[in-house]
């Protein structure tokens, strides 16, 4: 199943061949009468006819304007996020879609959550939808799921990525810091405060800010601690490097707070050049292991991690 389309797009996709058929036969049928009325000089049937003609063509038109978005061009899944809140444990996928429309191309970013142990979808939201650019970053994760996220369309952004949702957007922002004027956009450098979840932002007059999760600003001074950079290691799991000759396996190593190799698993998967793993996140009883089939199906292999057995394949989707 193709990851990048909606179970609404699937449904909605037939109905709209059945309306592009329809139109296609009324439009074929009407011109046909229109010249054997016009060979006859029957001017009287020529004007319902042409209307009825032109009726055709717009549910043709609809048709393919609705239908186009069906047809994905592109997709890439950028980030899994593995977040556990109120002992719920959630798979949230940042992902990208490139779709045609009769206008041109156009290019969404979305949020979904999903229970990781049942691959249901809790959550979904649009970030942001554009023709020119595929652009959108987000900052974070930080305590208790939550994440700053920016595009030069929408602005800066509080997001709640365990429940895919948008807290503030910049226009809630600017009313609570009035301060800030009337745009604000992320620093050049050190966008990120790790120690503070604050992101650093550029305001209306110049000032640098940072833009804290309880929405207050508060001027910076001095560096900033950058995302990922300085932060305390953890032992965790992480995918390593095929062997050679080991292309069918997928090889999970445990890493110590020094980052060295504890254990080894090498994890048999449907075959060569079948699928690519994207993250491994323990939880739930189990790791769970995310591929991307081509990039447009997302599933999970949840394994021992004692036996290196599988326990079971969860197919995410919606």
């Amino acid at each position: 199943m193709n990851y990048f389309l909606s179970v609404y797009e699937l449904a909605l996709a037939p109905l709209l061949i059945l309306i592009f058929g329809i139109g296609l036969v009324v439009l074929f049928l009407n011109l046909w009468r229109l010249a054997y009325k016009l060979r006859k000089r029957e001017l009287e049937w020529t004007w319902r006819t042409l209307g009825s003609s032109v009726f055709a063509s717009l549910l043709i038109t609809m048709a393919l304007m609705y239908y186009l978005p069906c047809l994905i061009i592109d997709g890439k899944i950028h980030r899994v996020f593995h977040l556990t809140r109120g002992g719920q444990e959630r798979l949230v996928v940042w992902h990208t879609r490139i779709a045609e429309a009769a206008s041109g191309d156009y290019c969404t970013n979305r949020l979904k959550s999903y229970d990781i142990a049942t691959g249901e979808l809790l959550g979904s939201t649009l970030l942001n939808w554009r023709y020119d650019s595929c652009e959108y970053r987000i900052y974070g994760p930080f305590e208790d799921g939550k994440a700053w996220g920016y595009s030069r369309q929408n602005g800066v952004r509080f997001l709640d990525l365990f429940a895919a949702r948008v807290l503030a957007d910049e226009e809630a922002i600017l009313k609570r810091i009035p301060e800030l004027g009337g745009a604000i956009r992320p620093a050049p450098r050190d966008r990120f405060d790790l120690g503070s979840s604050g992101l650093r932002v550029v305001g209306n007059s110049g000032g640098i800010y940072s833009l804290t999760p309880d929405l207050k600003a508060v001027p910076a001074s001095g560096g900033s601690k950058r995302s990922g950079r300085g932060a305390a290691r953890e032992s965790r799991w992480v995918i390593g490097e095929r062997e050679p000759g080991q292309e069918s396996k997928i090889p999970l190593v445990y890493l110590d707070a020094n980052d060295k190799a504890q254990m080894r698993l090498d994890l048999e998967h449907d075959g060569p050049g079948e699928a690519e793993p994207l993250e491994v996140f323990e939880g739930g009883g189990g790791l769970y292991v995310f591929m991307s089939r081509e990039r447009y199906t997302l599933y999970a292999l949840k394994v021992d991690p004692e036996s290196g057995e599988l326990g079971g394949r969860i197919e995410y989707f919606e």
